[in-house]
């Protein structure tokens, strides 16, 4: 069973690493957080003028180890999200 859980400043700057060491053939960092199971949804969004434009967002009602999951779901919401151009790494 999943925990209830609120994302920290922390997760989200381990999903803009993801997908900067994504770009950058690297190694994806190793998380500097607890690791839980939980339900998770990753969304990306973009500054436009005073609005923020959402750029992809996905996730899973069925929990999941954080570390592992953050990690899929912040490279499959940002690059593989239908809706969306995937993001390119001028936009980070």
């Amino acid at each position: 069973q999943g925990v209830s859980l609120l994302a920290t400043q922390e997760h989200c700057k381990h999903c803009f690493d993801v997908l900067l060491t994504h770009y950058r053939g690297a190694s994806s960092p190793r998380p500097q957080f607890p690791e839980v199971v939980c339900s998770l949804f990753v969304t990306w969004k973009k500054a436009h003028a005073a609005e923020l434009r959402l750029r992809g967002c996905i996730g899973t009602f069925e929990p999941k180890n954080i570390h592992s999951a953050l990690k899929e779901y912040a490279l499959t919401s940002a690059l593989r999200d239908r809706r969306f151009e995937p993001i390119h790494e001028k936009e980070l």
